[in-house]
């Protein structure tokens, strides 16, 4: 049995599975096992709190243990000062391995220039609809939802 790579999911497509209510399906994929930093998780958090009740989703998802959730703030990484969400995903991924599942241009440019791994989110899309992952009304709604 091939090793699971760790997808490191950022905030903004947990927003966007989410919305297109297909983070469930998604998370099924056998070729996974999906994580997020702590970082991420109080941003769903305040995203709840703020009315996006959707992301109740990912939030329940973590809850359960289907998205693993990494803490920067203990060892062996809180030797390091990280201020924001993505410092804390490039982090992980440069600690634990595996990519970063993301949409924001300027993380998938420090990604690619630090030689860590990265998969933009507009080419997940297309892997996900080619291995029927995801429908292509999903696909394109995901799209949308991206500005892509």
């Amino acid at each position: 049995m091939a090793r699971k790579q760790k997808l490191w999911l950022d905030n903004n497509v947990l927003n966007y599975f989410c919305k297109a209510g297909c983070l469930q399906q998604l998370l099924a994929i056998p070729d996974y096992d999906f994580a997020t930093t702590s970082y991420i998780q109080l941003e769903l958090e305040e995203g709840v709190r703020a009315g996006v009740i959707s992301l109740n989703v990912a939030l329940a998802a973590i809850q359960q243990g289907v998205i693993q959730v990494y803490d920067t703030n203990v060892p062996p990484l809180c030797n390091v000062p990280i201020v924001d969400a993505d410092e804390s995903l490039r982090l992980c991924v440069e600690y634990y391995g595996g990519f970063v599942l993301t949409h924001d241009k300027s993380l998938i440019k420090d990604l690619r220039q630090a030689n860590l791994g990265c998969i933009p989110f507009e080419d997940f899309l297309q892997v996900a609809l080619k291995n029927g992952w995801l429908k292509g009304e999903t696909v394109n709604l995901l799209g949308r939802l991206a500005g892509i």
